[in-house]
């Protein structure tokens, strides 16, 4: 019987990074991880008929962020800032958009004098009822539940105001992917002595103090003195789902309060076309487009700029993505070309003719994530604390979930995944 100081389960963004630390500190570490991949909720694909790495996953570095930024450093990996400009479709009319989201100044000034949190629907309903409104309603709504991923009857006010003040207007991306981030973690886990177990699913987890046996579904045994979990939040609801954990000595305050943090959906659309048509003219054109936002099926698209790569990412996000759950890759690319047709008026076919290359990954059906990202509802902050509690000092969590500060992003997994480490190794 092998036995560890540290399993940890999950061998994405988090996992990796809680692993780099406590092998550094000479523990003996196992990582146990479902996909037959490491990385998670980050996957950079190379695929054929694509001039370059494609992100099914995380794409943006969303700002200056401090343990990011440490870490392609460390491994020497470049990263670029973006480029472009916003644009809208409006009354049938391609226009340049200054920002997000309309009334911009004025909702911030409301979401300052807020003193207790409210749903976003309800600030919306309470505050801007007046006409005048209606389009800042309207973009704000895009926002959440295309930036965020949320739900506006659950998502924080407070939490958006919390964004808002520390938001970066800079955005990067990283050059190959970012797949070379998480591929040094694990190269350095693996250099500081961790064995790490692929297509391993842990089925459940026997615990007491300083002591647990994980066991698979495949009935086989791992034994440790203590365990970080870093799976995404509807594997610890207690559902029957295929990758969910059950504990022997049930934790409900864990299970319940995976429940009261935001938890989104995402369909991603990946299009490379023989030529940047939307920068030509020869149809409606968005010159310099970075970001691009409609009323269609697919509503949200983004550029690869400043590299001039002809690739689209059309983006499908929260509740308007549960109506696409069940469709498959053809009906949604089908969707995909239709709301770039109405975009820039160009005849189907034509796109069709268009086209190079498509991927489309919907992270609802991925088994192993069945999602996309948390978003903060009234109730994350109380759940995250619950959360962010040991149980017993043996059971540890870790995710993008649980972090206050950039929780949604591959910084907010990194963070929390260092900061339990560092917890860890404080009472070992």
């Amino acid at each position: 019987m092998e036995k560890f100081d540290i399993i940890i389960i999950g061998a994405g963004a988090a996992g990796l990074m809680a692993a780099k630390i406590v092998s550094r500190a000479k523990k003996k570490v196992c990582i146990l991880e479902a996909r037959n991949r490491i990385g998670g909720r980050v996957h950079t694909l190379i695929k054929n008929g694509f001039s370059k790495p494609v992100e099914a996953g995380a794409e943006f570095i969303h700002g200056k962020l401090p343990v990011t930024i440490s870490l392609l450093k460390e491994a020497g990996i470049k990263y670029y800032e973006t480029d472009g400009e916003l644009w809208q479709l409006k009354n049938d009319k391609l226009l340049r958009r200054n920002d997000f989201i309309e009334h911009a100044d004025q909702l911030m000034k409301k979401l300052n004098e807020l003193n207790h949190d409210i749903s976003i629907a309800e600030l919306m309903n309470t505050y801007f009822k007046d006409e005048k409104y209606s389009g800042m309603k309207k973009s704000l709504q895009q926002y959440m539940e295309g930036y965020d991923a949320a739900d506006i009857s659950y998502a924080s006010s407070l939490a958006l105001k919390k964004d808002w003040q520390k938001e970066d207007d800079e955005q990067y991306r990283i050059e190959g992917g970012y797949q070379l981030l998480l591929d040094h973690l694990k190269n350095t886990c693996l250099q500081n002595g961790c064995s790490i177990h692929l297509s391993t699913i842990v089925k459940k987890i026997n615990w007491k103090d300083d002591y647990a046996e994980v066991i698979t579904k495949d009935n086989n045994s791992f034994f440790s003195n203590k365990v970080i979990i870093t799976v995404p939040l509807p594997f610890l609801t207690g559902e029957e789902i295929d990758a969910g954990i059950s504990f022997e000595s049930s934790l409900p305050t864990v299970s319940e309060a995976a429940k009261q943090i935001g938890y989104g959906s995402v369909i991603k659309i990946v299009l490379e076309f023989t030529h940047a048509f939307w920068e030509t003219g020869e149809y409606r054109r968005a010159k310099n487009m970075f970001f691009l936002f409609s009323d269609e099926k697919i509503p949200t698209w983004w550029s690869q700029l400043p590299d001039k790569t002809p690739i689209l990412t059309g983006w499908l996000a929260g509740p308007k993505a549960n109506a696409l759950a069940n469709e498959d890759d053809d009906f949604i690319l089908q969707q995909a070309l239709l709301s770039l047709s109405s975009i820039f008026a160009i005849d189907i076919k034509i796109l069709r003719q268009f086209l190079k290359a498509s991927l489309i990954h919907d992270w609802m059906a991925d088994p192993f994530s069945k999602g996309a990202y948390s978003y903060n509802t009234i109730a994350s902050a109380a759940a995250k604390k619950i959360l962010a509690t040991p149980v017993a000092n043996t059971l540890f969590f870790a995710g993008e979930a649980l972090d206050d500060n950039s929780n949604a992003t591959v910084e907010g997994a990194l963070n929390s995944g260092k900061d339990v480490a560092e917890k860890m190794l404080n009472i070992l």
